[in-house]
């Protein structure tokens, strides 16, 4: 119900002056002799007859309420401001026909979904609705179901950097509301720039339109008259919120994406890890130079795992063209096949094949705790790393 409603409901259910039925007062003891009881019970009904007045005119809008309620993910309670009484979600902002202010006043992204229970009952009390249009964008309606991923064609993911066409389909245009302003407020998407092929995202990082780009998905682009980029290396509270610092430095040539795709053969990726834009190559297909210097720019990262395979792939060929990382080529040593990395836990450092074991003098433990038949020459990279710098061998075969 809206917050007039509300209001409405509350005063004549505890008897107040409701503007759906004014009741008189009733007499004192001792003047014109009316019984205080009968008074109160009459009171009651009174009020009782003015909620049922106030329904029907407020029905209508409390079914659409309800219905809108029914369609919004209000997520967990997780959240630093959980349970403070007024919603920390960017995705809403204040009603002004509420009753109340419902909004904190730093809603920021990293709340969003993470206070359920204020941002439910501040919605459902009329409170706060969900914001119609951030920077301008009219995000339309959810005429496609609600499936987490934006499928507007006039939004692009900000971590795709490599130029690429979109695909144009304007009857699928302000068709996902929720899930395209959900993806917008979070940081993953941008409206796509048809000129440069990618999304600069939004103004919304710690330093915006300041004059110099801070995104760190960019760089200084090479023979440009001056830099285009702050000084210092950007971190990623920026990635995708400096878009007007950035687009205009990209116009004037200053600046360049930092661009993923395959160098010598190799393919890179794409930036779908959690690391990537982070300047450390998360790929534990790549390792360090033997001459690597984080002076010159990325390194490879202190830990690596399985999943970030193919997953960091601006990070990761920013150092290996600047030589500070380079590919392991895997090859027979001694005669050993090394095999293949299709084991569960290939690219974790440790070698997991149990056809080796540790050295007992080694500077570090190269073999993992458990190991089982099944990883059985599964684990070449790892495995392929610790023979070659000293820190397993073939396991002995018992007599």
């Amino acid at each position: 119900m809206t917050g007039s409603c509300l209001r409405e409901m509350h005063r004549a259910r505890d008897g107040r002056n409701s503007r759906a039925l004014r009741q008189p007062r009733a007499q004192e003891p001792g003047k014109g002799g009316a019984n205080p009881r009968r008074a109160g019970l009459q009171n009651r009904i009174a009020a009782g007859l003015a909620v049922l007045a106030l329904a029907p005119a407020c029905a209508s809008f409390a079914q659409v309420k309800n219905a809108a309620i029914d369609r919004i993910d209000f997520g967990t309670n997780i959240g630093p401001a959980a349970g403070d009484g007024f919603c920390s979600d960017p995705r809403f902002e204040d009603d002004l026909r509420g009753a109340r202010k419902g909004m904190a006043d730093d809603a920021h992204p990293e709340d969003m979904y993470m206070d359920a229970r204020d941002c439910f009952e501040a919605f459902r009390d009329g409170a706060i609705r969900l914001r119609d249009r951030i920077d301008g964008i009219d995000f339309g309606a959810d005429a496609e179901p609600r499936d987490y991923a934006c499928d507007d064609p006039r939004f692009a993911p900000l971590i795709e950097v490599d130029p690429r066409p979109q695909v144009s389909d304007r009857a699928r245009e302000r068709n996902d509301a929720s899930d395209c302003r959900s993806a917008y407020v979070s940081g993953k998407f941008g409206l796509y720039d048809e000129r440069h092929q990618l999304a600069f995202g939004s103004n919304t990082g710690p330093w915006p339109e300041d004059g110099e780009c801070d995104d760190p998905r960019f760089r200084n682009a090479p023979g440009a008259s001056r830099r285009g980029m702050a000084e210092g290396q950007p971190d990623r509270w920026s990635l995708g919120g400096d878009a007007a610092d950035c687009r205009a430095a990209m116009e004037a040539g200053l600046v360049e994406p930092r661009l993923g795709g395959s160098v010598d053969g190799f393919v890179f990726g794409d930036n779908s890890s959690s690391w990537s834009f982070d300047f450390a190559c998360d790929d534990p297909r790549l390792e360090n130079a033997e001459d690597f210097s984080p002076d010159r720019g990325p390194v490879m990262a202190d830990v690596l795992i399985g999943l970030d395979v193919g997953r960091d792939a601006s990070d990761c060929r920013e150092a290996y063209e600047l030589g500070n990382v380079r590919l392991t080529e895997i090859s027979d040593l001694d005669g050993i096949s090394f095999g293949d990395d299709t084991g569960r836990f290939a690219y974790d450092g440790e070698c997991d094949d149990p056809r080796f074991e540790n050295l007992r003098d080694a500077a570090t433990v190269g073999m993992a705790e458990s190991l089982v038949d099944e990883n059985w020459a599964r684990d070449a990279t790892d495995c392929y790393r610790a023979f070659r710098d000293g820190l397993i061998r073939i396991r002995e075969r018992a007599e």
